[in-house]
């Protein structure tokens, strides 16, 4: 029971399912199996995808929400497809970590190692790469192993596992750039911690919310779901760490304008008089 709250402002599934009389979404995404990755088509899977549906809309619904925002236009995209229900974006910021600008020394991709994140797509782009530059790969999954053996014989690809708070922004501030080609993203936060340390990012046309990002920045290069293609710009910013250098202080100027301050101001814009009005 959580009617003492004037507001309740809910995130992912399920938290959206409150009831509340001012209930607002600030939706980071619903389960994404029964949506833009559902793989199942026999019956039974149907069923629940049937029942989830419902559940969903009408819990985001005119009726049992005020306000509706996501993180970014790819779930804005998702909730107007499966739902037909508008919504504001509102791209909140990284964590707090103490992001600074270093040497352009590296590549490094930072990812979960998972097939969502296609994480063999900078790995298997160093074959193609015949200078002598580094990729350093952050983070574990169930794809570690299956990596480790694409990469076996180049010694200029390292895996460093989970490194701490502290490592990744050492890591950050010393990459070249960023390479982060996951598939249909939620938003990336990856795109923001390179922003955040002066670093652009190779993306792709389909994965999602980075791709926006990076166009509406000019902070890096977005291109086709093409290994070569990828290569060559990984391979440029080596050749031209000054163009890296721009690049990245673009994708920073952009970032500077995402803070809490300004989602808490813009999902809570005008709410305190409409509370004040309703309860007098």
């Amino acid at each position: 029971d959580l009617a003492k709250y004037d507001v309740v402002i809910s995130s992912k599934a399920p938290s959206y399912m409150v009831k509340h009389n001012y209930h607002i979404s600030f939706l980071n995404h619903r389960h994404r199996q029964f949506y833009d990755t559902y793989e199942y088509r026999h019956e039974e899977h149907d069923k629940f995808r049937e029942i989830i549906f419902k559940f969903d809309n009408w819990a985001l619904s005119d009726e049992n929400c005020k306000r509706r925002f996501c993180i970014g236009n790819t779930v804005q995209q998702r909730l107007l497809k499966w739902g037909g229900l508008s919504s504001q974006v509102v791209y909140h910021p990284t964590a707090t970590l103490s992001f600074e600008s270093g040497e352009y020394d590296y590549l490094l991709a930072v990812s979960r190692l998972n097939d969502h994140k296609r994480m063999h797509i900078p790995i298997q782009a160093m074959k193609h790469i015949r200078e002598n530059v580094k990729l350093k790969v952050v983070g574990t999954g169930p794809e570690e192993e299956k990596l480790k053996g694409m990469a076996q014989g180049d010694d200029r690809i390292e895996f460093l596992g989970n490194v701490t708070d502290e490592q990744l922004t050492k890591l950050y501030s010393n990459a070249l750039c960023v390479v982060f080609p996951p598939i249909s993203e939620d938003m990336g936060l990856i795109t923001l911690e390179a922003f955040n340390s002066f670093k652009p990012v190779i993306t792709t046309k389909d994965s999602g919310e980075p791709s926006i990002i990076v166009e509406k920045s000019k902070g890096g290069f977005v291109t086709d779901i093409d290994i070569k293609q990828i290569a060559e710009k990984m391979e440029f910013f080596y050749k031209n760490p000054e163009i890296a250098r721009e690049m990245g202080q673009a994708g920073n100027e952009f970032v500077k304008r995402i803070t809490w301050d300004n989602v808490v101001r813009t999902l809570l814009d005008g709410v305190e008089e409409e509370i004040f009005q309703r309860k007098n």
